[in-house]
């Protein structure tokens, strides 16, 4: 419910400015500037104030790696549907929320690229839109120090609504940084690292205030967690590989079944996983019917822009697959491992995906510190890298802590709302033929609504079992 809540505290604050747009396009070297005071209804007015990059800079190093590429991804390509532009096509266009590239080629080695970005004080208010009430929330649940059965459930809430919170907050400056950089290992070594100093720092904290287990105890329960740390390194190749091949119709239909698939393995691994409360619910019918729903409302969705061909599916069907096995990976050690504390299981993480993406970024790029150094100094550009590492970081260790709290199934339920609210705020931003096609829109809502009934009707499950029990003491977050 929070998640709408901010949405409707996010939208006042989008349309109250005025549009005004600014490209620049490169013409073999050279820089033309453009303006445009086109406007339009849906579009969120503060994002629509994008400023003017430096000329011959990104957008030559945006040129050439889409020469060398070749292939847009689909992820970003076309209009914010998801449908894609046809390969052939001389025109191409990447949307997102704080950048938009229009290429248009001329031959084989040529290409003019118009680049848009957002400006720095745009995307921060934004954020605040979207992370203040959270952290208001989340003051306000230890200020008052609510342990007892309430508490608890604030406790579920908040941390099911900033999971959703982080993951839309990585969705809305990764995109935008997948248009700009050109370099998604790059940009997912870079928020690795930001991960892994996080986890140190949390680590460090949590030891001030616990007695630190021996250190052989602590080996061994890291080397158990190694296998979700793995699964969390392949997770993030699955992640790109859907990115690149995958349209949005595509992501939206498999993305809604992976619950689903998890649902019944999890069932099936009852025997040996910790139980949780909220497990009493998992096959009654109002859970299948909001699972139901999820499924019908993307199939509606995926109906309107039936944007599919056979490598897109497979790379979907792997990415659900991939994305089941690592959340139950993940419950199924959470159970096992009581010494460790969440943020060094993040450490882990971090370490393998920086080891996997950082091999992999030397192939994307000829000179990194010269890139480097060109997205650094660019304002949007760095104020999107600082919001990434702290959402991606931020997000993981919440995401461990929901795992660890309430079920694996939850957690993608929650990740398919963010989503859900993804599609609408591009909706939104580009204005494009959705508002055309009602029932796309009607789907994606179903998407949401059915995400939300199914948790709500979990956490029910939760505490009308809890309803005779013991109050017990509020859940560690380190």
């Amino acid at each position: 419910m929070s998640p709408i809540l901010a949405i409707c505290l996010l939208f006042p604050l989008l349309n109250s400015a005025g549009t005004a747009y600014c490209e620049l396009s490169v013409e073999n070297g050279c820089a033309v500037e453009r303006e445009s005071a086109k406007q339009s209804l849906f579009l969120m007015q503060t994002v629509a104030r994008l400023r003017l990059p430096k000329p011959n800079t990104l957008e030559r190093a945006i040129a050439d790696r889409v020469l060398h590429k070749t292939v847009i991804p689909r992820e970003t390509s076309g209009n914010s549907s998801g449908k894609t532009a046809p390969p052939d096509n001389s025109t191409q266009e990447e949307h997102t929320t704080f950048a938009h590239a229009k290429y248009v080629k001329n031959g084989e080695k040529e290409l003019e690229v118009s680049v848009k970005i957002a400006r720095p004080k745009d995307i921060l208010k934004i954020f605040v839109c979207i992370y203040l009430p959270l952290s208001s929330a989340w003051i306000y649940y230890y200020s008052t120090g609510r342990y007892d059965e309430g508490g608890n459930r604030l406790f579920l809430l908040l941390l099911q609504i900033t999971v959703a919170s982080f993951t839309l907050g990585t969705v809305l400056v990764n995109q935008s940084l997948s248009v700009l950089m050109k370099s998604p290992m790059i940009l997912t070594a870079m928020q690795s690292f930001s991960m892994l100093i996080f986890g140190i720092v949390i680590t460090g904290l949590h030891y001030v205030n616990h007695t630190r287990p021996l250190l052989e105890v602590l080996g061994g329960e890291l080397l158990t967690w190694l296998p979700a740390a793995a699964a969390f390194g392949v997770y993030q190749l699955a992640d790109h590989l859907e990115a690149n091949y995958c349209s949005l119709s595509e992501r939206t239909v498999f993305g809604n079944l992976a619950p689903v698939v998890g649902l019944s393995l999890e069932v099936a691994m009852k025997p040996c996983l910790k139980h949780r409360g909220s497990e009493a619910a998992f096959t009654s019918l109002a859970s299948k019917a909001a699972l139901g729903l999820k499924v019908f409302g993307a199939a509606i969705f995926a109906l309107q822009y039936p944007d599919f061909n056979t490598v897109g599916m497979e790379v979907s069907s792997l990415f659900v697959f991939t994305m089941v096995g690592y959340r139950l990976t993940q419950r199924f050690l959470l159970d096992r491992l009581s010494e460790s504390p969440v943020a060094l299981l993040t450490m882990v993480d971090a370490i393998i995906s920086l080891v996997i993406s950082g091999g992999l970024s030397f192939v994307e790029v000829e000179d990194m510190h010269q890139t480097v150094h060109l997205w650094l100094n660019d304002p949007s550009i760095f104020i999107m890298l600082l919001l990434s590492f702290a959402t991606f970081s931020l997000g993981h260790w919440t995401t461990l802590q929901l795992v660890k709290a309430d079920t694996a199934t939850a957690t993608m339920v929650i990740g398919n709302i963010s989503s859900g609210f993804s599609v609408i705020q591009g909706i939104f931003f580009f204005n494009d033929s959705d508002f055309q096609r009602p029932l796309a829109f009607v789907g994606i809502l179903l998407v949401i609504c059915g995400g939300i009934w199914w948790t709500i009707n979990q956490s029910l499950a939760r505490y009308e079992k809890q309803e005779e029990a013991c109050p017990e003491a509020g859940p560690e977050t380190t």
